[in-house]
């Protein structure tokens, strides 16, 4: 990675290059393998790819460079990647003791990492980078097929307009911020701020730094890539989509051709 300028703006793009290298490869094996073969393959993937990270954390410890491979990200991307499948296979969302047991596992992981090595909450040295993104994928993963189930406890709160937003711009935030903080750091510079700043200073700093962050995503969602977007429309899904439906707050499906 370049120590230079564009190297500091650019570096965290290292995730989107992750998620560009899977979805090259991810079509072709959709193609060329049966999906509950598929299936089969993303539960040993998260296990090669746990495997792998705790191999690179003992030859390079302290390195974040090993948490930017493709291989060591497997995880979330495979456990989504599973449910979405294991929902067309089988028409209805992941059973509930599948859920259950991602949820308990993830829980466990990162009790125990907050337990016992809580400084790692806030650092990426031995246990974050290696079950402990395994443990946040397990989370994340159950979580999502939990919201199939159309429960109101999840997905009211869930449905709340800010949070929408939030995710609509969440791309443009992600591209953006870097540049913003950089910029607002050489402004700080030049004003004669010391830095870090006492607490109040130091918040209205981060208020403002968010707010115009928001601002340049919804700028950048609006006139771009909202325009991006509406080219789905010429990539249809080759099948139909599954009938997920629930009762809201049951989680039991309602009487459909598909559910039956």
């Amino acid at each position: 990675m370049s120590n230079g300028p564009l190297g500091t703006i650019f570096g965290h793009f290292w995730s989107l290059a992750v998620e560009e290298q899977f979805y090259i490869v991810w079509p072709l094996l959709l193609l060329l393998a049966p999906e509950r073969i598929i299936l089969k393959l993303c539960g040993l993937g998260v296990l090669a790819s746990l495997l792998s990270r705790v191999y690179l954390v003992h030859l390079y410890p302290n390195d974040f460079r090993v948490m930017m491979l493709t291989t060591s990200r497997l995880d979330g991307l495979l456990i989504g990647a599973a449910c979405a499948i294991y929902i067309h296979v089988h028409q209805k969302p992941v059973a509930l003791r599948w859920i259950g047991g991602m949820f308990l596992a993830g829980i466990v992981v990162i009790g125990y990492i907050a337990l016992f090595h809580r400084e790692e909450l806030l650092s990426t040295v031995v246990y974050m980078p290696t079950v402990g993104v395994t443990g946040f994928a397990l989370l994340s993963g159950a979580l999502v097929a939990l919201s199939q189930y159309q429960f109101s406890f999840i997905n009211n709160p869930l449905s709340v307009g800010f949070l929408r937003s939030l995710g609509k711009y969440s791309y443009g935030m992600y591209v953006y911020h870097v540049t913003v903080y950089l910029l607002a750091d050489k402004l700080a510079t030049k004003l004669g701020l010391t830095m870090p700043l006492s607490p109040i200073p130091a918040l209205l700093y981060m208020t403002a730094l968010i707010g115009v962050t928001v601002i340049l995503a919804k700028f950048s969602y609006e006139f771009f890539e909202s325009r991006v977007l509406s080219l789905k429309g010429y990539f249809e899904p080759r099948y139909e989509k599954p009938l997920l439906e629930s009762s809201v707050g049951s989680g039991r499906q309602r009487d459909s051709p598909v559910a039956s």
